[in-house]
C-alpha cells in the first residue's frame, strides 16, 4: 500500500524507488566509506612495530579526506496539485556524495527553510496526505540560498485499467472449455513509478469460482457471463503465468500529447454518499479538468434523476444529465473555471442512477456538436459504480448497453470509465467493461479505494493523449464446464501484476472479455 509514507524507513523505501539521484547517492557515499577504511587499514598494516609509519585524520579520530563542501541554505515550497500550499508536507533534503539528508515540516504557506545543508548535488522529496512530489538533483553554492518548489501530485495504492481485450481467431477450443485472449493493460502506479520490463510469470490470471454468497435475489455471475442463471469457474491453464508480455509505446511516438476533446461525467446519486463520504470524486474531477488546454479542451456534466420507487428527488439542475455550464455548452481549455461548480456539486447529491440515459444524452451532444473539431480523439469519461437503477430488468438493461456501445461506435466518441466501488464494496463489471469497447480509446479503470481516483484520471489523460506506455499480454483459461465460453458469453476476471524493484508491490485489475 502505498499512500503518505508515515515512518522514516516507509519515506526511504519510496525514495529508492522515486529518486534515482539519492539512491546513486547512498551507494557512492558507500562505497567511499568502503575505499577510505581500505586505505587506513592499508596504511596502519604498512607502519613499522614502533608505530612510527605513516597516520591519517582517521587514526587521530578525525575524518579521512574531509570533503571539500561548504554550508548553504535550501527554501522549499511545496504546493498541491491544484496550486494550493501544502501546509504540514514532510520535506526531506538528500544529498549525493556526502549523503547528509535533512528534514523538516512546511509551514501554512507551504514553505520549509533547511539551513546548514552541505553543499553538495542535492534532491528534494516531499511529502502529503496522500500526495508526494519531488524536485529533480540541482547544486547548492556555498553560503548560498537556493530556492526549490515541489508539486506534491496525488498517490495511492497502484492500480490500472484495460484499454482493449480480445479473443483472437481460433481462441476458442472446440469443446467451449478453453479460451486464449489477449488484454492491454493501463498502469496507475504509485509513488515509485510505472514499470516497462515484465516477465510473464510477473503477469497471471487469477483463478475464478463463483460464489454464491451473493446470489441472492438473483444469482450473480462472477467468472462467466451468460443466461440468466449461468456462471462457471475457470483457471489459467499450465503455470498461470502469461504467454507473452510486451510494452507498446506510446501510440504517437512522441513526448508530445495528442490533442483530446473531453467530458468529464460524474455521479451525483445516492449512491455516492455512501461510496464517496469524502467527495474524493470532485477533488479527482479539479485535478483532470486543470489540465484542460485550449487544444484539448474539456466539458463538465453530472448525472442524477428523481426515484420513483424511494421518493428521493435528484438535486441537479436538469435531469437526467446537466451540462455545466447550464447557460453556454461549450468546451473550454480554462479547467479552472469549473472549479466554482465542482464545489457545488458536494451539495446537489441525491436520487436515483439513470447512467444510459446519462451516457446516451451526452454522446448526443459530443458526437454531434463542435466537440471534435480538429482534434483526433474525443472521449467522455465517467465516474460510477456502473449501476443503472431506472434501466429496468437485467435484459432490459443489457438492451439499452449494448445500443450505447454501438452509438459510441458510429459517433466515434470513446467512452472512458472509472469503477468507483458502491456501498456494498463492488462495481458493475461487466457493464462498466463492455461499454468502452465501442472505440480505439476506450478504456475501464478501477479504484478499490476513492483515494485513487485523482491518480487514476491523471492517467487516463495520458491515455488519452497518447503518451501512455501499455502492456499487451496474452493468456490461456481452462473451465471444467463444457461449453463454458460458448459465443456471445462474457468472462469475468482479475489479472494479477507483482514487481519487485527496491520493494514489492501487487494489484489486480479486473477484465472484461465477451466471447466472439
Amino acid at each position: 500500500m502505498v499512500q503518505a509514507a508515515t515512518t522514516v524507513q516507509e519515506k526511504r523505501r519510496y525514495e529508492c524507488g522515486r529518486d534515482a539521484a539519492g539512491a546513486l547517492g547512498r551507494l557512492v557515499y558507500w562505497y567511499r566509506t568502503l575505499v577510505l577504511a581500505a586505505v587506513v587499514i592499508s596504511m596502519t598494516g604498512c607502519s613499522d612495530s614502533s608505530g612510527g609509519g605513516a597516520t591519517s585524520d582517521a587514526s587521530a579520530g578525525g575524518n579521512a579526506l574531509p570533503p571539500p563542501f561548504g554550508r548553504g541554505t535550501v527554501v522549499v515550497t511545496v504546493t498541491d496539485a491544484l496550486g494550493a500550499p501544502l501546509a504540514g508536507a514532510e520535506v526531506y533534503i538528500h544529498t549525493s556524495w556526502s549523503y547528509e539528508p535533512k528534514q523538516a515540516l512546511a509551514d501554512s504557506n507551504g514553505r520549509a527553510e533547511v539551513k546548514d545543508v552541505i553543499t553538495d548535488t542535492f534532491s528534494v522529496n516531499a511529502y502529503g496526505p496522500d500526495s508526494f512530489g519531488y524536485a529533480p538533483s540541482r547544486k547548492l553554492a556555498a553560503n548560498g540560498v537556493t530556492q526549490v518548489e515541489v508539486i506534491a501530485k496525488p498517490v495511492a495504492e497502484p492500480t490500472g485499467g484495460i484499454a482493449r481485450a480480445w479473443v483472437p481467431t481460433g481462441g476458442v477450443s472446440d469443446d467451449g472449455r478453453t479460451l486464449q485472449f489477449s488484454l492491454q493493460i493501463v498502469q496507475v502506479p504509485n509513488a515509485d513509478g510505472e514499470y516497462w520490463e515484465w516477465y510473464n510469470d510477473a503477469v497471471q490470471v487469477v483463478a475464478c469460482d463463483p460464489d454464491s454468497g451473493n446470489d441472492l435475489p438473483l444469482l450473480q455471475p462472477d467468472c462467466v457471463s451468460g443466461p440468466d442463471g449461468f456462471d462457471a469457474s475457470y483457471a489459467a491453464a499450465g503455470t498461470g503465468a502469461a504467454l507473452s508480455v510486451t510494452t507498446v509505446e506510446a501510440l504517437n511516438g512522441t513526448d508530445q500529447p495528442t490533442p483530446v476533446s473531453t467530458a468529464l461525467l460524474l455521479d451525483q446519486s445516492s449512491g455516492v454518499i455512501a461510496s464517496d463520504p469524502a467527495d474524493r470524486r470532485l477533488f479527482a474531477a479539479k485535478y483532470f479538468l486543470n489540465s484542460a488546454t485550449t487544444s484539448s479542451p474539456m466539458l463538465l456534466a453530472a448525472y442524477a434523476a428523481d426515484s420513483p420507487a424511494t421518493g428521493q428527488v435528484a438535486l441537479l439542475p436538469q435531469k437526467p444529465i446537466t451540462i455545466f455550464p447550464i447557460e453556454d455548452l461549450a468546451l473550454t481549455g480554462n479547467g479552472r473555471s469549473y472549479f466554482p461548480t465542482v464545489d457545488l456539486l458536494t451539495t446537489l447529491e441525491g436520487g436515483s442512477a439513470p447512467l444510459y440515459a446519462a451516457i446516451a444524452r451526452l454522446l448526443d451532444r459530443v458526437g454531434s456538436g463542435p466537440m471534435g473539431t480538429g482534434t483526433p480523439t474525443t472521449a467522455i469519461v465517467v465516474i460510477t459504480d456502473g449501476y443503472d437503477d431506472t434501466c429496468g430488468s437485467r435484459a432490459e438493461c443489457q438492451k439499452v448497453r449494448d445500443a450505447l456501445i454501438e452509438k459510441s461506435r458510429l459517433s466515434g466518441v470513446a467512452i472512458v470509465t472509472v469503477g468507483l466501488p458502491n456501498a456494498k464494496r463492488q462495481a458493475d463489471r461487466e457493464s462498466l467493461g463492455l461499454l468502452t469497447g465501442g472505440t480505439s480509446h476506450g478504456a475501464a479503470f478501477w479504484a478499490t479505494d476513492p483515494k485513487q481516483l485523482a491518480p487514476i484520471l491523471g492517467s487516463v489523460g495520458e491515455f488519452l493523449s497518447d503518451t501512455k506506455r501499455i502492456l499487451h499480454a496474452d493468456f490461456r483459461v481452462q473451465s471444467p464446464v463444457a461449453g463454458a465460453f460458448a459465443p456471445g458469453r462474457t468472462v469475468l476476471g482479475q489479472v494479477h501484476l507483482e514487481r519487485c524493484r527496491w520493494d514489492c508491490f501487487s494489484t489486480n485489475i479486473p477484465f472484461v472479455v465477451r466471447v466472439p
